[in-house]
């Protein structure tokens, strides 16, 4: 979802140091406003819309293997790490995340994933005081719950 996140939307970044897009949180997060640059014509309004990009990749994740899942967090948090993300906490270890999502399931992060792209500002709160995983191990097998 990163590249969707910080994609390149116009009037949504203004400046380098933002966490998130400026309509993160409000439903033109799905749907972003352009407007048209002609001087002459400054009530023509064009609608760029996200909801199919972000839908497309929540399918994409919902379809992840286990494998899949801990390579593509690895390689997101390996891009982009200590970057500035809005939500997101770099003081726990990829492996920790890794093992987050994989609990988790495709299924389950896809859908945190679309709670949070529908509306952030509701979904957002918390998901690190209801998140409980426990490993045990049965002889030589760790179970994940």
């Amino acid at each position: 979802m990163w590249p969707i996140l910080f994609g390149d939307k116009p009037d949504v970044f203004v400046s380098p140091y933002q966490d998130a897009p400026l309509d993160l949180g409000y439903p033109s997060f799905i749907q972003t406003r352009l407007f048209s640059n002609a001087s002459d014509d400054i009530y023509n309004i064009n609608f760029i819309f996200r909801k199919e990009e972000i839908f497309n990749r929540l399918h994409e994740i919902e379809k992840l293997s286990v494998d899949q899942i801990i390579s593509e967090i690895g390689s997101v948090y390996r891009t982009n790490y200590k970057r500035s993300c809005r939500g997101l906490s770099w003081g726990f270890p990829l492996q920790v995340l890794q093992l987050v999502a994989v609990c988790i399931g495709s299924s389950g992060l896809a859908a945190v994933c679309k709670a949070l792209a529908v509306n952030y500002k509701h979904f957002s709160a918390g998901a690190p005081d209801l998140l409980m995983i426990r490993i045990t191990k049965d002889g030589d097998q760790v179970i994940l719950q």
